[in-house]
């Protein structure tokens, strides 16, 4: 990153050790801005959480029974609004990459006061519903990336702004 801040929200707190000992490695602290909350529809909620420290990047929801090898913590959560709003210009290209899965609705019902010039890609896997709610929060163009396992939607604000060679 030469230019620009990178916002990164990482709510467990196994992972955000691992980011802070990669960044300051690499030298790139300065560069990013860590939110040690989960990004949900409303912010200042405590959610349960769970993960299993020998798979820590698959983090989920506490919402069934978790499994004996699990660690449960919980989250503090922020919107998607507040977190980006100190950032956002008029005239700055704003790209969000989120990977929440199955709280992809959670977590967009938390965007309401999009920037003017967004590009997200995120991991949706019903691309009808995900569609529907991006048009509504103002995305004019939203195309599927289909590897197979792996859904990815991509939705810009700005129609031009998809080149043809990512999603042909």
């Amino acid at each position: 990153v030469t230019q620009g801040k990178v916002i990164s929200i990482e709510p467990n707190p196994f992972n955000l050790r691992f980011l802070l000992l990669n960044l300051r490695i690499n030298r790139l602290l300065q560069k990013v801005n860590i939110v040690n909350k989960a990004a949900w529809s409303k912010s200042g909620e405590l959610i349960p959480m769970a993960f299993n420290p020998a798979e820590s990047g698959k983090t989920t929801l506490l919402v069934s029974k978790r499994r004996k090898d699990s660690q449960k913590f919980y989250a503090k959560t922020i919107t998607l609004d507040e977190t980006i709003q100190p950032y956002t210009n008029e005239d700055d290209l704003f790209l969000i990459k989120i990977d929440v899965e199955d709280s992809w609705k959670d977590v967009f019902e938390g965007l309401n006061k999009l920037p003017k010039r967004t590009l997200i890609i995120a991991e949706i896997p019903d691309f009808k519903k995900g569609k529907l709610l991006l048009k509504r929060l103002g995305f004019k163009r939203i195309v599927l990336l289909d590897y197979g396992a792996i859904k990815y939607v991509v939705a810009s604000t700005i129609p031009e702004a998809l080149p043809y060679s990512l999603i042909n």
